[in-house]
């Protein structure tokens, strides 16, 4: 019996974890994201390619950093205890894209593109219709952010040998919601 739960167990987290993938994601307008049912992350290695479209692209004078995608970890901790995800935000027609990680409660900040403190480590920027690769890799107390060449590395909440956690979705804001339609490929 307990061999049968362990397979059915496994097949759960392998669906939740590559089905829930693989698509368009869509915030509507006037919305911070679509409901998602989480999947786990269980990995030392979460990789993914995103390309933004041109809905990406808005003007309501905010540097708040939406959300892209990540996980929660530390043993399902809440994301805003502990996690990694990659941000972004609309800035002068392009996209800043950002590591953006929660260390015991504590969002790490840093300086951005702009001069100023950021919510997060600016990794670089893109535009639309380009396909970047994203790669955070837990390595003991830290978490190793890559993205076009450039490795930035960001403190972790704990030491384990993997991730442990809860998939996180694309999410617009901090406060404000999406001003249109926005859409997002990610696989």
């Amino acid at each position: 019996m307990f061999k049968l739960f362990n397979k059915t167990f496994a097949l759960f987290i392998l669906m939740t974890t590559t089905l829930c993938f693989a698509k368009t994601y869509k915030i509507p307008e006037g919305q911070h994201n679509q409901l998602r049912i989480p999947g786990f992350v269980w990995a030392k290695k979460f990789k993914f390619n995103a390309t933004f479209d041109s809905s990406a692209i808005y003007d309501i004078n905010d540097l708040s950093l939406n959300k892209l995608l990540g996980f929660s970890d530390c043993n399902f901790q809440h994301h805003h205890k502990n996690s990694a995800r990659i941000a972004w935000r609309s800035r002068d027609g392009q996209i800043d894209l950002f590591a953006y990680v929660y260390q015991n409660g504590q969002r790490i900040t840093g300086v951005g593109p702009t001069g100023k403190k950021e919510q997060g480590i600016y990794l670089g920027g893109t535009t639309p219709n380009v396909t970047n690769t994203f790669t955070i890799e837990v390595k003991g107390n830290k978490y190793i952010f890559q993205y076009n060449g450039v490795s930035k590395v960001l403190p972790r909440g704990c030491d384990k040998k993997n991730a442990l956690g809860y998939k996180l979705f694309p999410y617009f804001g901090g406060l404000k919601v999406a001003p249109h339609d926005i859409e997002i490929e990610i696989n």
